[in-house]
């Protein structure tokens, strides 16, 4: 692919989009499993030798498998149908560390192969036709497959547990926000942050989306013990 120019008028390197989109993947796969160790993880720990519940690392262990196996689920379905937008607007958060803070996002890279050039080069591919329009229907279209796999969960838990116990219209009203947030913080990654106040709004728009995609994989798990 021919380079581009970046919004800063500076020249993106050419890429071989398949490799990018590799190594995005496979980024994309890590990174679950890496928070998900962490998080988990910690509040195990912490449940068992400061709360002392006996059951607190069972808890946690269910749960880091629903983070696990739903997004990797979600990303693998993501990638077959949409890989490009998905990969694209899906790494908004990395983008964002490895602006903020080089030497943090240096260290990631030995184990994820992010590399901010060639990512922007590949998102500026992906998202061609949305630069100058911020709400771009592509930053929508990346969603269809999360949004289905959402809904067929969802389905699956209401026939497992019955509709009164699945707080439909909640679990769907978070959808939505989770759409919309996914849609914003997607844009970020072909116009990065230009004042703190951008990177701040950006911060909080990745925060709450990851609150709402956290509440729909545990509120959608459809294979209860």
């Amino acid at each position: 692919m021919a380079a581009q120019p970046t919004i800063f008028g500076e020249q993106l390197p050419s890429i071989n989009s398949v490799a990018v989109a590799a190594t995005l993947t496979w980024g994309a796969l890590l990174r679950p499993v890496i928070w998900g160790s962490f998080y988990h993880g910690v509040r195990a720990f912490l449940g068992t030798y400061v709360r002392r519940d006996e059951k607190s690392c069972e808890r946690n262990w269910k749960n880091f498998q629903r983070t696990v196996y739903s997004s990797i689920a979600e990303v693998g379905l993501s990638v077959a149908f949409v890989p490009a937008r998905y990969l694209a607007a899906m790494h908004c958060t990395r983008l964002l560390i490895d602006f903020a803070n080089p030497s943090f996002s240096d260290a990631l890279a030995v184990v994820d192969r992010f590399n901010a050039g060639t990512f922007m080069a590949f998102a500026q591919h992906a998202f061609l036709s949305s630069v100058d329009e911020e709400w771009n229907m592509d930053f929508f279209v990346f969603q269809l497959p999360s949004i289905a796999l959402t809904i067929g969960k969802l389905i699956a838990r209401r026939r497992k547990i019955g509709a009164a116990k699945c707080r439909t219209k909640r679990v769907l009203g978070m959808l939505f926000l989770q759409v919309v947030l996914r849609a914003f913080t997607g844009s970020f990654t072909v116009q990065l942050p230009q004042s703190e106040g951008d990177l701040i709004t950006a911060l909080i728009a990745i925060s709450l989306e990851g609150l709402t995609s956290k509440y729909l994989i545990y509120h959608t798990w459809p294979f209860l013990e």
